[in-house]
């Protein structure tokens, strides 16, 4: 149960990596180096070449912490040596590969460096332990709050909602906001409406998130295609899957941003988890952002807002 900082601590050292964060039923890979890592609390700045990374603090519940592993070079199947962060069934959630001749004496001296931070400190720790509580009860007071504070919360607090149980608290908070703030989109035209945001050459924010980290993309997509239900979708070194079959709740959100009012895609599946968020920075050039908000104002609503 050790903390993910001090491993994303020595990874942007290295320049030339391959980030892959696997959500719910969606997944995210790009190469370089990290241009960003970003914690809980923090700005979010997504138009930025490079590698983007979210964290927030590790959970308290002994049975949600992930672990963390580093992996060797591999030459006999010419595996790069590797950072993994596991789920406690053992699942891979996010993994690193550390690419380049000189990876494997570099990643020695640097688990020395991570040790000694380990030894030194924990971090992660929350602030205010919340008792959590039992399953058949569901407390709407945090949700109602959110709803009064929407007007008031920047791109990265949304992130970081989602970010604190990988999406169902999230979805009960969407679920008592204003009709103006977020409406629920039906499910089945997403894929529609990438297809058409990547002939559009529209530059898009490809977010997927895990509990407690997420990785983004920034860019226009190359191409997309769809194969056996699975979206793919090319942005460079990049690349996103959607699995599509597993889509259940596609919300609209509207979030401010430096007074400007910018909608995001947030996407669910069965469990209310988190598969994806897509959106268009708002740094991004007038017609671009214009192009956008028309775009996902414009979807049709689903027929019930509550399931």
């Amino acid at each position: 149960k050790d903390g993910l900082m001090p491993y994303l601590m020595v990874v942007p050292e290295f320049t030339d990596l391959m980030a892959t964060t696997m959500g719910s039923n969606s997944l995210l890979t790009d190469s370089g180096r990290i241009s960003s890592i970003q914690t809980k609390g923090e700005a979010f700045y997504g138009a930025s070449e490079g590698i983007l990374l979210r964290t927030a603090e590790w959970p308290e519940d002994e049975d949600d912490i992930c672990r963390t592993g580093i992996s060797n070079v591999d030459f006999e199947n010419r595996r790069p040596p590797a950072f993994y962060v596991f789920d406690q069934g053992g699942d891979v959630l996010h993994r690193i590969d550390i690419l380049g001749s000189d990876a494997a004496m570099i990643l020695a001296a640097s688990c020395a460096s991570v040790e000694e931070w380990r030894g030194s400190t924990r971090l992660f720790q929350s602030e205010n332990k919340v008792t959590q509580p039992k399953d058949n009860v569901v407390s709407l007071m945090p949700h109602l709050q959110a709803r009064r504070q929407w007007s008031s919360m920047s791109f990265g607090d949304h992130l970081d909602d989602i970010l604190k149980d990988g999406g169902p608290g999230r979805l009960r908070t969407l679920r008592t906001c204003k009709p103006e703030d977020v409406r629920k989109i039906d499910p089945h035209v997403l894929e529609h409406v990438l297809l058409h945001l990547v002939e559009r050459r529209l530059p898009l924010l490809q977010i997927v998130t895990t509990r407690g980290l997420m990785q983004s993309h920034y860019g226009t997509v190359d191409f997309a295609n769809v194969e056996d239900g699975l979206l793919f979708l090319h942005s460079g070194h990049s690349m996103m899957v959607l699995d599509l079959d597993a889509i259940a709740h596609v919300y609209s959100v509207m979030r401010c941003d430096a007074g400007v009012d910018v909608p995001m895609l947030e996407i669910y599946d069965t469990m209310d988890r988190c598969i994806a968020v897509l959106a268009c920075d708002v740094d991004e050039q007038r017609t671009p952002l214009n192009q956008w908000r028309d775009i996902i104002t414009s979807l049709p609503s689903a027929l019930n807002v509550h399931v």
